[in-house]
């Protein structure tokens, strides 16, 4: 009779610590990496959020605090291998409450152009890694053995990843470890597998008088796990040319928020912490996660063909094909201004004319002293043009050729830059813009001051007058 008292209070009191507490989901847990390292939640993320060239460290303490060994770390570094493709390679340790996975990580990306607006990315992550048991406290309990020998093994696992980009809004579908091959039995049919499919988008936002370098992107997930409760999450993230923040949340993880800046252009430094929700987690020490990256610059300058004709702001030697693509953009607009004014009636011209007159004497009555007008030569104005805001667009470059448009674009982004482009109908060319502007005077200033100095080529301003 007292043994099995003994034998009831036993399995009351395993049963009760089993209650109290929480199962960890066994995957990466990488559903707060929006940028830097990006790779992990999607091989395919390394294109952009990742922003090759970069070395970044992620780290995440699991429910303890920081004095404490975290639960996961990733270093890596991603490059570009040209403006459709990139690689990228590290070193990854997970601890998943039962196991701990200690290896590498390699990954690589390319997008493919299905049109001028249109991208179909596909990449994929393998993985090798070490498996053994993270805490002899789960090895055993009572002379009974809950993980055998197998445990310990090396496993080689591969995670595709793919992506579809329209304009701002992409769709993305990955699985951690649709394949995965162990060192002891070589199978991977009791590999139960884990899959995250997510769609985003991004929306430039005017701050700082402007809204070419700051952007939000919201994204909505949802994570198969098995023998877990598929996770529902959302995550916002809002960057800048300075700083970024986000915030999100996850039906598993509870709620996050975090904030990052960079420094010198190349250093970047953010932390965020995540707290729990729902019955089982809220109770639980705060989350926290440090990302840690330096960008490094590209020396290598964008290429420009003999036989493409365009606008190249800046250089100190212009050849002969880039002074006929501006002459044919000053034809062109020349007959079209032309156009414009045959189409008006001559009392109006002569009111305009006039007009035109008496601010030129009022300028020069009122500024004197002022130097010799800044937009002289390096002003355009249109009343409107469709997908643009009213205000005033610092533009870097302009491209007839959508290769060499993208090729000066990831130039820039290499450089820590966040160009923006539009077209042009009228004159079939594609603007390149730094920043766009409420009034004249930040414009002319962004220009004047080289960009703030991290654009030190030839720029000019465009203006979108508005109804």
């Amino acid at each position: 009779m007292g043994k099995l008292r003994l034998i009831l209070l036993y399995f009351i009191v395993v049963l009760g610590v089993n209650a109290q507490e929480v199962e960890l989901p066994g995957d990466f847990r990488q559903h707060n990496l929006t940028t830097f390292n990006a790779s992990l939640l999607n091989p395919t993320f390394a294109l952009d959020q990742n922003r090759p060239q970069s070395i970044a460290l992620w780290t995440r303490w699991q429910w303890q605090t920081v004095d404490a060994d975290p639960t996961t770390t990733f270093i890596n570094y991603t490059t570009s291998l040209n403006e459709n493709s990139v690689i990228g390679g590290g070193f990854l340790q997970h601890n998943t409450g039962v196991y701990l996975q200690t290896g590498g990580i390699l990954n690589y990306a390319y997008a493919f152009e299905i049109s001028e607006n249109a991208k179909l990315a596909l990449g994929i992550n393998v993985l090798g890694y070490q498996r053994e048991i993270a805490d002899d406290r789960f090895a055993s309990s009572g002379g009974i053995n809950i993980l055998n020998a197998d445990s310990n093994e090396f496993i080689m696992q591969f995670a595709p990843g793919i992506r579809l980009m329209l304009d701002a809004f992409s769709l993305s579908f990955t699985s951690e470890n649709i394949v995965q091959i162990s060192s002891n039995n070589n199978a991977n049919e009791n590999t139960k597998k884990v899959f995250l499919g997510a769609m985003a988008y991004d929306f430039p936002v005017p701050l700082f008088g402007g809204t070419g370098g700051t952007s939000l992107r919201p994204m909505l997930y949802l994570k198969s796990i098995p023998e877990m409760e598929t996770q529902l999450g959302f995550n916002a993230l809002l960057t800048s040319q300075r700083f970024w923040a986000q915030g999100g949340y996850n039906s598993f993880y509870g709620v996050s928020a975090g904030v990052g800046g960079i420094f010198l252009k190349s250093l970047s430094i953010g932390i965020l912490m995540e707290f729990g929700l729902d019955q089982g987690v809220k109770d639980k020490d705060a989350t926290f996660e440090l990302v840690t990256a330096i960008r490094f610059g590209n020396k290598k300058e964008t290429e420009i063909l003999p036989q493409e004709i365009e606008i190249t702001k800046g250089l100190n030697n212009e050849n002969e094909e880039t002074r006929e693509g501006k002459e044919m953009m000053k034809n062109k607009e020349k007959v079209i201004e032309s156009k414009k004014q045959a189409a008006i009636p001559q009392e109006k011209m002569t009111k305009i004319k006039t007009a035109e007159i008496k601010n030129e004497v009022a300028l020069k009555t009122e500024q004197p002293s002022k130097p010799e007008s800044v937009t002289k030569g390096k002003y355009e104005e249109v009343e409107n043009l469709e997908g643009l805001q009213p205000g005033y667009y610092l533009i870097a470059n302009v491209f007839g050729t959508k290769k060499y448009l993208d090729n000066f674009m990831e130039s820039l982004r290499k450089k820590g830059l966040e160009p923006k482009s539009f077209y042009r109908s009228f004159n079939k060319f594609n603007y390149v813009y730094l920043e766009s502007y409420n009034s004249l005077e930040a414009a002319e200033k962004a220009r004047d001051s080289k960009f703030y100095g991290r654009y030190t080529d030839e720029t000019w301003i465009f203006r979108v007058i508005g109804n």
